[in-house]
């Protein structure tokens, strides 16, 4: 779905759903001076922040998350939002639903829970933009559906809760299948549910597996 702009206070926002990601929507700012009052998400919310100090009030303190750093809340959790100095805000969220973090997780794990709310790693903040960015700007659904789950899962294990993993095997036979399904429809805009159609693995195991074994 093409993202569609909007004029917010000062700046700009958009706002999208992404072909082939059900229960994940994407949110933009652009030089937005908007304070945001007290409420919730049914979501994951993962954003990074490009410009300006952002605020918000959750848990019973004050928490800013500056220019290259990560925010993050789980579902339910009640915050404010805001631009914690005179610059406006600049920032790319995510909110991921429980059934997305299901898919991509392996078979039988928990979902993650994130202890810290705000998150100063300028690296991951890149690799958050780099996938809204994907997530906004391709037209090839296995490429987004790819980078989404691969940053995700990565994410997870670094920040979120342990998770058990299956043991990355190199499955021959599905890799096989997974190829020449590759080759025989290379001109369509294939998804990875039609992947796990074919060799009727996890998700989030399909990639490593096949990345492993083909590179």
């Amino acid at each position: 779905m093409t993202p569609k702009p909007r004029k917010h206070r000062t700046g700009y926002v958009k706002s999208w759903q992404v072909d082939g990601l059900d229960n994940v929507e994407c949110f933009r700012a652009c030089a937005l001076d908007h304070h945001y009052e007290r409420h919730s998400h049914q979501a994951y919310a993962i954003g990074a922040f490009e410009e300006g100090v952002g605020g918000n009030d959750c848990r019973g303190s004050v928490h800013y998350t500056p220019a290259g750093s990560i925010v993050v809340m789980n579902p339910g959790e009640v915050h404010t939002g805001y631009a914690a100095d005179e610059r406006p805000l600049s920032y790319r969220m995510l909110y991921v639903g429980r059934e997305a973090f299901e898919k991509m997780l392996p078979d039988k794990a928990n979902l993650p829970y994130f202890d810290n709310l705000c998150i100063h790693d300028n690296g991951w903040a890149k690799q958050i933009v780099a996938l809204q960015q994907t997530l906004e700007t391709s037209l090839n659904t296995l490429e987004q559906q790819t980078c989404f789950i691969e940053t995700l899962t990565a994410f997870v294990h670094a920040y979120g809760q342990a998770v058990s993993a299956s043991t990355t095997g190199r499955e021959p036979q599905a890799v096989k299948q997974i190829k020449a399904f590759l080759h025989a429809h290379y001109q369509q805009n294939i998804s990875i549910d039609d992947l796990v159609q074919v060799a009727h693995l996890n998700r989030a195991y399909l990639i490593r597996t096949f990345r492993r074994a083909v590179g």
